[in-house]
């Protein structure tokens, strides 16, 4: 499984004490250098970018965790031209608002249809829903339920 952070991220958390960035740690100057020199900024993140881009295309599942959908990273990493029919979309919705997630998944199913015309797929039209879960939940609890 491949695990992409469109901006970096502060590093591997882990729950041995052995670990530089252990879970509930007090973090240390020394820390927080190590964490800061893991964020990408704009011009940084073009190479992983292409990566993303690349796993979408290719992906039979993906999962977005804690994304947020902003349409500028949406559009950064290629989603809508890149997703196709059958990728399982899974996804936390966590405090965004509704209208926005029924949106979203709409424009989701519109790709998948799109992708769908003049293909064997095209019969599955009426189980999309299958394909794209968008759940009110936060990453563990999505995690847990459909990995």
């Amino acid at each position: 499984m491949e695990i992409y952070h469109v901006y970096g991220s502060l590093g591997q958390i882990s729950n041995t004490e052995n670990n530089n960035l252990t879970y509930g740690k007090d973090l240390t100057i020394s820390d927080i250098n190590i964490m800061k020199n893991n964020i990408k900024i704009v011009e940084e993140i073009n190479e992983i970018n292409t990566k993303i881009e690349n796993s979408i295309e290719n992906a039979e599942k993906i999962f977005f965790l804690g994304f947020s959908f902003d349409k500028i990273n949406l559009d950064r990493v290629g989603f809508f031209n890149k997703v196709s029919f059958p990728t399982k979309i899974y996804a936390t919705t966590l405090g965004l608002n509704k209208r926005f997630v029924n949106e979203l998944k709409i424009k989701m199913q519109e790709r998948f249809i799109e992708t769908m015309k003049g293909k064997k797929e095209e019969h599955h039209i009426h189980r999309l829903n299958e394909f794209i879960v968008l759940e009110n939940m936060n990453s563990l609890q999505l995690l847990e339920s459909y990995l």
